[in-house]
């Protein structure tokens, strides 16, 4: 996720820093492989790539990176059940490697072209090449250059090893025999969740929805709702009556839904007119026999989740929307979205 787009628009903001990104986990670590955190001009940072072990020691070497301009790998064992290593008691049982590289947030950056992409709802895959004949290169997931500084040519070898890593993860690093790295990483946008209904028990939902990197938007005809706590940090609020409103539009392919507008007939019409669309998630707040009746039959398509969220025996607004946003996620995680743009590259 969705990292990768929140630390973007720091960098934009902040101009200047250093982006830390785990191209490399051996065992078990906090954070999977594509982890990363930004370190601004004046020591401060976005982000975690593990649950506190090594930021710290990772920010001096941060400060030494934008002294010098120059990329640097550094690498944390973890595996050390005493203070000596770098788990310091941790015990996690890993090791990893970062990657410290400077980042300068001009409009003719490669920064800014993977964040304008990444804004338009398009994926970026990023290789790039460290230690000898550095460079990095954007393309589209069909291998489509867009961006980028200096060239970067696969040897065949390095070519097989990438496309085997590749297959299941959406970043994947390797040493060639000259010693450099190639890197290559699957970027997406930021997930799109539509919440149709803006009663009380939508709030937490999009709140924490926002929180962990959900573009959100809300659609419901009442403007004093919309106006609500949780409601202001949706990306999109819409006043329109949500079945309205899906009879002029077309939902984005992969998007996920939760309809909860307590209205029967409301809901029932935005059902149907859901039925259809590539949704990855369609949850339908309530019991299932109330879902029955929505849909008029005794058997509820496999497109449909009832009742929404995870059964964690949840009890009132703020549980619920944990159970909610637990689903997403576990569905989001299940879906790989890795081009095979390396074998066009």
């Amino acid at each position: 996720m969705s990292d990768m787009h929140r630390l973007l628009k720091t960098m934009q903001q902040e101009g200047s820093g250093v982006l830390a990104a785990v191209i490399e986990v051996e065992g078990s670590a906090y954070r999977k492989a594509g982890a990363k955190m930004f370190f601004a001009k004046d020591g401060t940072w976005s982000g975690l790539i593990s649950g506190g072990c090594v930021e710290e020691d990772l920010s001096y070497a941060a400060e030494a990176v934008l002294h010098s301009g120059s990329p640097q790998v550094v690498t944390y064992d973890l595996r050390s059940e005493d203070d000596l290593g770098w788990g310091q008691g941790a015990g996690c049982n890993g090791s990893i490697r970062v990657l410290l590289e400077p980042v300068h947030m001009h409009p003719s950056s490669i920064w800014q072209r993977m964040l304008t992409e990444l804004e338009n709802n398009r994926p970026v895959v990023q290789l790039k090449r460290t230690g000898s004949g550095e460079a990095t290169v954007l393309y589209t997931p069909e291998g489509k250059r867009i961006g980028g500084n200096g060239a970067i040519t696969l040897s065949e070898v390095e070519r097989e090893k990438l496309v085997s890593l590749q297959t299941d993860k959406e970043t994947a690093a390797v040493i060639t025999e000259g010693g450099s790295m190639l890197i290559y990483e699957c970027i997406m946008p930021k997930p799109k969740l539509y919440v149709f209904g803006a009663g009380r028990d939508a709030e937490p939902v999009v709140s924490q929805a926002v929180r962990t990197g959900w573009g959100v938007t809300v659609v419901d005809p009442s403007p004093n709702r919309l106006e609500a706590g949780g409601f202001t940090e949706a990306d999109e609020r819409i006043c329109r009556h949500p079945e309205g409103w899906l009879q002029e539009h077309s939902l984005p392919e992969g998007a996920s839904v939760l309809v909860m507008s307590h209205r029967f007939e409301q809901d029932q019409r935005v059902l149907q007119l859901l039925a259809g669309q590539n949704t990855s998630y369609c949850g339908v707040l309530g019991p299932r026999r109330r879902t029955r009746r929505l849909l008029g039959t005794d058997t509820i398509p496999g497109w449909i989740t009832s009742p929404a969220g995870l059964d964690i025996q949840a009890e009132g607004e703020e549980e619920i929307a944990i159970s909610m946003m637990a689903e997403l996620i576990q569905v989001r995680r299940a879906v790989k979205q890795v081009p095979a743009v390396l074998e066009v590259v």
